[in-house]
């Protein structure tokens, strides 16, 4: 985590900047999106493959 880098690193705004409000059960969890996933992990992850065809489908510009 950020704690102590920077001043208001603690703040919401910081913390879940690159997540998205989801509404499961009545509870609002915060979950990384697939555009933040897809730029921040590698090629050979398991899953990266398939969020690159989700995000092509939904015809999101992706980064070179």
């Amino acid at each position: 985590m950020f704690y102590g880098d920077c001043p208001g690193d603690d703040t919401d705004e910081t913390l879940f900047r690159n997540a998205e409000p989801v509404d499961v059960d009545g509870q609002i969890i915060y979950v990384q999106t697939l555009e933040f996933y897809y730029e921040n992990t590698e090629p050979n992850n398991e899953y990266y493959k398939m969020v690159e065809q989700w995000l092509k489908n939904k015809q999101v510009s992706l980064p070179n």
